[in-house]
């Protein structure tokens, strides 16, 4: 069966604060470089809504401010 890593397989498209063209990354790259990124998307709006969720989860999480 064919697997996809999503922690490390680009398919999220980040838009740079440089005003650089859009890099297509993982999840993992995008938390590492959070700092260097205006936006993030998806070409499909509610994979995107979806995405959002889960970056403030994820976010939340590694920050601590989850409360567990």
């Amino acid at each position: 069966m064919p697997t996809y890593d999503l922690a490390s397989e680009p398919w999220i498209t980040a838009h740079p604060l440089s005003g650089s063209p859009p890099t297509t990354t993982g999840l993992c790259d995008l938390f590492l470089h959070a700092h260097e990124y205006a936006d993030a998307s998806l070409s499909f709006p509610p994979a995107s809504a979806g995405l959002w969720r889960l970056r403030a989860l994820f976010g939340a999480r590694i920050t601590g401010l989850d409360g567990c």
